[in-house]
């Protein structure tokens, strides 16, 4: 084993490493970076001026943050570095096993001109004596078509393009080649001592450019860069709903203040549990708007909901309130509810469940039997004659009972009348 140093930096400590002549391929394995800093797998350069540190913004795979690097005009470069001590890896082991990250360009925060560059994933090359020869840069700009506002992977191929930041091997300086054809020019036994994530040392200081970078894979471990907060989702809906009708439901994420940043947030609702379940069971409604219900690959169905604001900032709690309505014919059983939160497109782990009971729809009661007429109420007693039936004269063969009282006194009325008129008459 030969010892050799690596300089940190200008004016930085040395940093000993010892590298062996040869280095085995290591296990695929996976790494949450929640901090940067000596001793842990990934520090700030010192090199570095401009920001870098652990960021909110919630990547597509995890979506449990990311690494953010900036530069604002005021220095020329942002760096984080992994140093592969205390052995280092083979060029050829590195280029030939996984090796790529993720970036995300913020518009908001970048100069056009400097937009394309992105985020460098760098190299630092040795001799296996321990002999500094160059450092090799990825560059998304020869690579695919950098966007911003998006993430992006970027994938080392057997055609990826790396700059040299020397002349060696008979390159020049700044000529981009592509791994394989360093490898043939330096040799087998070249070493990858420390690799960089790296932005600006832009020839025109002032420009500024803005990103984050996750998952980043190289020599069988991807490191994942994690804010420690965790999201939470909750979920409120009736215990019960009967089909026909319908019940409120509503959805709250939460990222605490050391939390996740999700911009382009939607929250997603599964629906599951009763068998033969169909689109046309559910109905899905938020502020005055009717969502479509559609059938995912796995059979379930679900919905897409949008965000308060589209966006969940560490210290908020986003709430997104619906009515779900069932069909009349949905039978009896218990229906499963899950909410989900959605980063960008990607399903998250953020998610809550509930269950409703569905009650059958009720049949409706019978009518109220007819009442019998008046004159019918009463049957006739036994062994008693019926009074013999009215002419029909085309008047009511009932007469109300106030009626006749009104008719009984007029009567008697008229006949006490006649016999006092007699009476009068028999006294002349």
């Amino acid at each position: 084993m030969v010892p050799f140093r690596i300089a940190v930096g200008a004016g930085a400590a040395a940093l000993l490493l010892l590298f062996p002549a040869a280095a085995s391929t290591q296990a695929a394995t996976s790494t949450t970076v929640t901090s940067l800093g000596a001793g842990e797998s990934w520090d700030i350069s010192s090199d570095s001026s401009g920001t870098a540190r652990i960021d909110a913004l919630a990547d597509p795979v995890h979506s449990d943050g990311s690494a953010l690097l900036a530069v604002d005009g005021s220095g020329p470069r942002a760096q984080l570095v992994h140093v592969f001590a205390p052995a280092g890896v083979l060029l050829r082991t590195v280029a030939h096993d996984a090796l790529g990250y993720m970036v995300r360009v913020d518009s908001s925060g970048t100069s056009p001109a400097s937009a394309p560059f992105g985020v460098n994933l760098q190299l630092e090359l040795y001799t296996s004596a321990g002999g500094f020869l160059t450092t090799l840069s990825y560059q998304p700009q020869l690579n695919g078509t950098p966007r911003e506002d998006t993430w992006q992977t970027y994938t080392n191929t057997p055609q990826s393009l790396w700059r040299t930041s020397r002349a060696v091997g008979g390159f020049t300086a700044g000529s981009d080649h592509t791994l394989d054809d360093y490898l043939q020019a330096l040799g087998s036994d070249t070493l990858v001592g420390r690799t960089f994530l790296n932005i600006g040392t832009f020839a025109d200081t002032s420009q500024t450019l803005r990103a984050n970078v996750d998952d980043v894979t190289i020599d069988g471990t991807t490191y994942n860069f994690a804010v420690t907060g965790r999201a939470s989702a909750e979920i409120t809906a009736p215990s019960s709903v009967q089909a026909g009708t319908g019940g409120p439901v509503a959805l709250s994420f939460t990222s605490p203040q050391d939390g996740i940043r999700v911009i382009h947030a939607t929250a997603r609702v599964t629906f599951s549990g009763i068998s033969q379940l169909t689109p046309s069971d559910l109905t899905v409604s938020a502020g005055g708007k009717t969502y479509p219900v559609r059938r995912a690959a796995d059979g379930t169905l679900y919905t897409e909901l949008p965000l308060p604001g589209g966006t969940l900032n560490p210290g908020e709690t986003a709430t997104v309130p619906f009515r779900l309505t069932l069909a009349p014919g949905l039978p009896a059983g218990e229906l499963h509810v899950t909410g989900r939160l959605i980063n960008d497109g990607n399903p998250t782990t953020v998610a809550a469940a509930t269950s409703l009971r569905v009650k059958p729809k009720q049949a409706p009661a019978p009518a109220p039997a007819r009442r019998p007429s008046a004159h019918n109420l009463r049957p006739p007693l036994a062994g008693r004659p019926r009074r013999p039936a009215l002419a029909a004269t085309g008047a009511t063969a009932t007469i109300p009972a106030a009626l006749g009282a009104v008719m009984l006194t007029a009567l008697g009325g008229t006949l006490l009348a006649m016999r006092r008129r007699t009476a009068r008459g028999g006294g002349r």
